[in-house]
């Protein structure tokens, strides 16, 4: 029920600002340079695999791939005659940009479901249900899900991690989960590469686990390193498939981050303070804000949660730092904070114990 919510809120104006007679482009800057590397630059059915385009990670434009050429090879996008008018090519632009969002409008409810069950295994299921409605309606998010971009995506695999983290810490096969938390770490940063700062999720809670030597730990730290960058390497083998052009447009984003866009963040303070206010009292929602931070103050001690807060410490504390600071940066902290939300409304938090073993035994 929480997906149909989730996907019924999200399919609401997915078609808003596609092409037409009258402009030949959607009015989301990004969406063309993704659509033409995803559809007109790669086709995985026929073994082109790079896009030539490494802004950002290829993992979503692999899947918009996949997913577009099989609607084309269907029927259900249509091709283009010869010598085609602009409005037969805006058509076509039309139809792909819709398909490539309805598979965004799908991710992002799945995000909405990860986050319930990262929160229903700390809180039980009346948290676990508030997270997902928190995460199903934060405002910038549902808009946002109606894009061809990497943002909702990227969302979905920090979602992913943060889940591991917490399961890790009632796993009866610890490594395999950890492990998987690993996995999704490199699809994180093959979405976006920032987001890799996930990882931190599941090895601080491999360094909580009880009764582990300190040479165990150690070990699987390093193996969950390796296994998160050869994810981001096969996700994303531009790097050293198409290496001089990867390393280009890499460093190219580097610099726009830490340089600025012109002239919209000039004169905004600091990054920190900005991305608090307006970006995600806007964004997720003042009210959401304030329920979360005493979601979170009332749960800190808990050690079940602190591989969550590290790594979306992290991210916040990184994303702070840049001169760029579009509100959709701020998307992979809304896991964490929605949790929080579903935290807050839950008698069961109260009853934790110190390492929440007995209540996270209990859910499922």
């Amino acid at each position: 029920m929480l997906f149909a919510l989730a996907l019924g809120v999200r399919l609401i104006g997915v078609g808003w600002g596609l092409p037409n007679a009258e402009r030949y482009f959607s009015y989301h800057p990004d969406e063309w340079l993704i659509l033409l590397a995803s559809y007109f630059t790669m086709n995985p059915y026929r073994g082109e695999f790079l896009p030539g385009f490494y802004n950002y990670g290829t993992l979503p434009m692999y899947l918009w791939s996949v997913w577009l050429h099989w609607l084309s090879t269907a029927g259900i996008i249509g091709g283009l005659p010869e010598n085609a008018t602009p409005e037969q090519i805006a058509a076509l632009r039309a139809d792909l940009y819709f398909w490539a969002r309805v598979l965004v409008v799908l991710i992002g409810a799945g995000a909405v479901i990860v986050v319930g069950r990262t929160a229903e295994m700390v809180g039980g299921r009346a948290a676990g249900v508030f997270a997902a409605l928190t995460m199903a309606f934060a405002p910038a998010l549902v808009v946002h899900s109606r894009f061809q971009t990497v943002d909702v995506p990227t969302t979905l695999f920090f979602a992913l991690v943060l889940h591991q983290s917490v399961a890790l810490m009632r796993s009866e096969h610890p490594l395999r989960t950890l492990l998987w938390g690993a996995v999704w770490a490199g699809c994180a940063a093959g979405s976006k590469y920032n987001a890799g700062l996930s990882l931190l999720a599941p090895l601080v809670s491999l360094w909580l686990l009880p009764n582990r030597a300190v040479p165990q730990r150690a070990l699987w730290s390093g193996v969950a390193i390796g296994v998160a960058g050869l994810t981001f390497l096969i996700v994303c083998p531009g790097m050293w498939a198409d290496s001089e052009r990867f390393w280009n447009h890499f460093w190219y984003e580097v610099r726009h981050v830490g340089q600025g866009h012109g002239e919209i963040f000039t004169d905004t303070g600091l990054g920190w303070l900005y991305h608090i206010y307006p970006n995600l009292s806007i964004g997720f929602g003042a009210i959401g804000l304030v329920a979360s931070l005493l979601g979170w103050l009332l749960n800190v001690r808990q050690r079940v949660l602190w591989g969550v807060l590290a790594a979306s410490l992290a991210y916040y504390l990184l994303i702070g730092a840049a001169e760029v600071r579009f509100l959709r940066y701020t998307f992979p902290l809304f896991p964490m904070l929605a949790i929080g939300v579903g935290l807050l409304w839950t008698a069961q938090v109260a009853r934790l114990p110190r390492w929440g073993a007995p209540a996270l035994a209990s859910v499922g």
